[in-house]
């Protein structure tokens, strides 16, 4: 029998008549259960797809293997090699590839020559270089002794005897406090902007060491690959003993290039162990002992013990900076 479905019905006019829904057919019912298996019936099993393809064939190369090449190569280096032979699949290993085996290794170490170099020329060194420069210069013609009424007989005769300009009497001496305060105010100011540079740096330094190492590696797998592919494929045999041969020249200019790299970095680091262990910390204290001598020169003469030990720390202070300055000013003429 079939069942009909009443909903609630529609107004036609003022007479309410029902909606009538028929019910689904039988045969329609029946197909959709005819659509399941029936128990026991096998499902279908989904097979893999085939597509044709390569086989990804590595090198087999040890350790030993790198070593015999090259008896003295260090082990990092022996590592990085061995990963780039490892990682190399034969199958798509074409002419182009060869050509280029290690060209972005000495790319990266051209631009970071490049910006180190940049880096180097930055103001803020030669201008943190020139306030140091100047502290130098003030301290060393300080005559304290005469500046203090004790004549010329002061322990600092004989420091300063080959300078022209003597800061020998009160009215110098307190110019020249002036000044070196200001500086230390100046040199402060910069103390950070030198810190980030030398940060920046070593971290390209660091590169540059890691460079050296891939450089080396890439050489080496390259002259491994060479023997390797000599039967084989010759054509290509031939192209990596051109690239071991190119990664060599690049390495031996790493190394030669090594020397002035650890010049340029040098630079900031003297010139802030110069501000940040001479200047910040041991002339302040030098400077306010010289105003307190200024300030009893007037009234009385200052004692020999009082101007003897402030000069010693005043000769020693000028040693330090000039012995944290002049690498600095060797380094900057020979890049």
């Amino acid at each position: 029998m079939t069942e009909n479905k009443v909903s609630k019905s529609s107004t036609v006019g003022s007479t309410l008549r029902p909606t009538v829904v028929k019910a689904p057919d039988a045969r329609t019912r029946t197909g959709k259960k005819a659509s399941v298996p029936a128990p026991g019936t096998a499902l279908p099993v989904a097979t893999p797809t085939v597509v044709p393809g390569v086989k990804r064939e590595r090198l087999a190369v040890t350790a030993e293997s790198l070593r015999a090449l090259s008896p003295g190569v260090p082990a990092p280096v022996c590592e990085v090699a061995l990963r780039r032979v490892r990682e190399i699949v034969v199958a798509k290993l074409n002419d182009r590839k060869v050509v280029l085996w290690g060209h972005d290794l000495q790319k990266l170490y051209s631009d970071r020559v490049t910006q180190t170099f940049a880096l180097t020329q930055d103001p803020i060194v030669e201008q943190a270089r020139a306030y140091v420069a100047r502290m130098t210069g003030i301290l060393s013609t300080i005559d304290l002794p005469t500046a203090c009424g004790r004549g010329k007989r002061g322990v600092l005769e004989s420091f300063t005897k080959a300078m022209s300009k003597r800061i020998d009497t009160p009215q110098k001496l307190s110019a020249a406090l002036d000044e070196l305060r200001l500086l230390l105010d100046r040199t402060a100011a910069s103390f950070d902007r030198l810190l980030a540079l030398k940060e920046l740096l070593q971290r390209h330094t660091d590169t540059i060491r890691q460079i050296e190492v891939d450089v080396e590696a890439a050489a080496l797998a390259a002259r491994y690959l060479s023997e390797r592919f000599s039967r084989e494929a010759p054509p290509l045999a031939r192209r990596f003993a051109e690239r071991s041969a190119s990664l060599a020249a690049t390495l031996a200019q790493v190394r030669q290039g090594d020397t002035m790299h650890r010049l340029q970095t040098e630079q900031p680091l003297r010139l802030i162990a110069a501000i940040q262990n001479v200047a910040l910390v041991t002339l302040p204290g030098c400077i306010a002992g010289m105003a307190a001598l200024l300030s009893l020169a007037p009234g009385r003469d200052v004692s020999p013990t009082e101007s003897i030990d402030l000069s010693y720390q005043l000769r020693e202070l000028v040693d330090q900076l000039n012995h944290q300055e002049s690498p600095c000013r060797n380094a900057s003429r020979s890049i």
